[in-house]
């Protein structure tokens, strides 16, 4: 379930647009809370140049508590180091581009307008042909809460622009930045995961989060084989790619369970609107 947060003076602001259609479900908060809300903060690029004292001040104690924000078109041009917090420069310039390519290859049909210039490495978690980097996760220090810089256009709405290119890029987005997230004050201790059957695929669910979705959801691509390429399938429908332990790891945890019944648990978990695209993405390719 993909969960976020926004501020309420960007509700009905262009630069936002889309946000309501590609996450399930957008908590529209005031200002004044926008530094501890615990959700992913979507804030427009734009915004947070205009409001350059406010801004700073939210995104240092958002990072400060271990918390996400993701900063999205639209942009001024020039540099925005000193809005996040950063040393060395970030320098926004205009650019145009049809897509993006994640570093591990994986291809996300979302254009935008402008680039990132920057001598920082690490982070660099997307680029777009013949432009260079569109995606930079910054974080002041290893256990700071990582604020995210896109230029794709991935919550407005451009023109030629699909939906649901738009949704798997956000997702990956908020699924890699969560993985960052941690205490503040003591590095993020190493977590063991359960793996023992889940006694249910509710609890199944609530355990693993996203991950376990993704393998119910690549399940009901493949018509429930398990021995079917789960993992390219996952990649394909939601763009989330399962490592071949965890995928191993989530499959041993699954419970004896159908196809309705991953459906309905599906549903009931907030995941209903991925199963209807999964559902018309099989009924498509079966059409003679």
């Amino acid at each position: 379930m993909v969960r976020c947060a926004a501020l309420q003076n960007q509700q009905f602001g262009r630069d936002l647009a889309q946000l309501e259609e590609l996450a399930d479900q957008v908590d529209w908060i005031a200002d004044s809370a926008a530094a501890d809300v615990m959700q992913p903060l979507i804030l427009s690029g734009l915004w947070v140049s205009d409001n350059p004292d406010r801004s700073r001040e939210m995104l240092r104690r958002r990072s400060a508590a271990g918390r996400v924000s993701l900063l999205v078109p639209r942009w001024r041009a020039g540099d925005i180091a000193p809005l996040v917090g950063a040393s060395s420069s970030i320098e926004v310039r205009a650019s145009n581009f049809d897509g993006v390519a994640w570093e591990d290859g994986q291809q996300y049909d979302v254009s935008g307008v402008s680039s990132l210039r920057t001598v920082l490495h690490v982070g660099r978690w997307a680029v777009a042909t013949g432009v260079g980097t569109v995606l930079l996760c910054f974080r002041p220090h290893m256990t700071a809460g990582p604020i995210v810089i896109c230029t794709a256009s991935v919550a407005g709405r451009p023109s030629g622009v699909q939906v649901e290119a738009q949704r798997r890029l956000l997702m990956r987005i908020l699924m890699e930045a969560e993985k960052l997230t941690g205490p503040s004050d003591h590095p993020k201790k190493p977590e063991t995961r359960p793996t023992e059957p889940a006694p249910d695929l509710a609890t199944y669910l609530r355990d693993e989060g996203p991950v376990g979705a993704a393998l119910l959801l690549a399940l009901i691509a493949c018509k429930g084989n398990k021995a079917a390429d789960l993992a390219s399938s996952a990649k394909a429908h939601l763009g989330i790619a399962l490592k071949p332990v965890e995928l191993q790891r989530v499959l041993n945890r699954l419970p004896e369970t159908s196809t309705p019944e991953i459906a309905a648990a599906l549903k009931a978990s907030g995941w209903g609107a991925h199963l209807r695209r999964v559902e018309q993405a099989m009924a498509a390719t079966e059409k003679p």
